[in-house]
């Protein structure tokens, strides 16, 4: 520490910093390294995974698995295998004529997506549809698909439509829509060629026969839920523990409710009130033959008529005040709410 620098090694020092050196400044780029730019196409940036879509897909195969061996009555396998982000081009080059190419909408996300089903898991549906195994060991000649197959095509395509919706409804509800079904990949477009789509290829495996299906979305598409489908505690909302459903549901089975019956009202004066003994009769402006109304929580649910049944006195239901809820409208009502909590925070 004792060691000072001298005025010229001051000097050289304030040299270098007020004067670099052009040759330290100049760095040497490989010619190899440069990529070219092309500024009327520019390629979208693309930052990390979303996990969350990827646990979607994962639960549209658990879904589709049950639904298929429901339907085909054989077990069917259903197992995502990959998510990849490629151009648009360069996946409907990789499909070949005829495939089975349904377009559908997801409201209210923007554009169209796109369920690819490969040729011979198409006709291997359209075979168990018909009665038949679902092994097809020689595929018919390439051509367009007769109007008998493309409805048997479009049946389970709907099946299919209806497991993705369910599971996206965790997330964000979505009205999922079939809208059309082509063989030829020259007639879909669903993104410009260069745009970049988010392709999830699923292995369907009939008799240990792998076949494949994908989803393809345009990357786009997703921008709007973007924030969603990349943040990761979505899972944790996603995946249900039955044992926990079923301990709910027995607490609340066993939860009392307090039921209320009005008889009828009546107005009487303050006098009168004071001087009522046990005996006296006070007339309701209810008849006895008109519908009562049972409130339960004091909030009206049913309405019905009194009466006797096994020496008790008894209530008949006969209309319903309210209408019942589905899960799908629990589920939506409890995606708003979190939403809601999102926006606040």
């Amino acid at each position: 520490m004792d060691k000072i620098l001298s005025q010229e090694e001051i000097n050289l020092l304030l040299k270098e910093m007020t004067e670099p050196d052009s040759q330290d400044d100049k760095t040497e780029y490989d010619s190899n390294e440069i990529v070219p730019y092309d500024l009327t196409h520019p390629d979208r940036i693309i930052r990390g995974r979303m996990p969350t879509l990827e646990l979607i897909h994962e639960h549209f195969a658990r879904f589709f698995r049950q639904t298929l061996t429901n339907y085909m009555r054989r077990p069917v396998g259903v197992s995502g295998r990959s998510t990849e982000l490629v151009n648009f081009q360069d996946f409907i080059k990789s499909i070949s004529y005829p495939t089975a190419l349904s377009l559908f909408r997801l409201s209210p996300l923007r554009g169209n997506a796109l369920l690819v089903m490969e040729r011979p898991l198409a006709y291997a549906f359209i075979d168990l549809l018909f009665g038949g195994s679902g092994l097809v060991e020689k595929l018919p000649p390439p051509q367009d698909f007769t109007s008998i197959e493309y409805r048997m095509i479009q049946k389970i395509v709907n099946s299919a439509l209806e497991d993705l919706e369910k599971a996206w409804i965790p997330v964000i509800p979505l009205k999922i829509k079939f809208s059309r079904l082509e063989s030829h990949p020259q007639f879909v477009h669903i993104s410009q060629p260069t745009e970049i789509v988010v392709v999830t290829t699923f292995d369907i495996e009939i008799y240990r026969a792998p076949m494949t299906l994908s989803i393809c979305l345009p990357y786009s598409m997703l921008d709007s839920i973007r924030s969603k489908l990349n943040a990761g505690y979505q899972s944790e909302r996603l995946e249900v523990n039955n044992a926990t459903v079923q301990r709910l549901a027995g607490s609340v089975l066993q939860t009392d409710a307090n039921l209320k019956i009005y008889l009828g009202h009546a107005n009487i004066s303050l006098k009168k009130f004071l001087n009522l003994e046990e005996g006296d009769h006070i007339l309701l402006d209810q008849s006895s033959d008109e519908p009562l109304e049972m409130l339960v929580q004091n909030i009206p649910k049913f309405k019905g008529l009194q009466g006797a049944y096994k020496g008790h006195r008894a209530f008949k239901i006969t209309d319903l005040l309210y209408e019942p809820r589905s899960e799908k409208d629990w589920l939506k009502e409890v995606s708003v709410n979190e939403q809601v909590k999102e926006e606040e925070s």
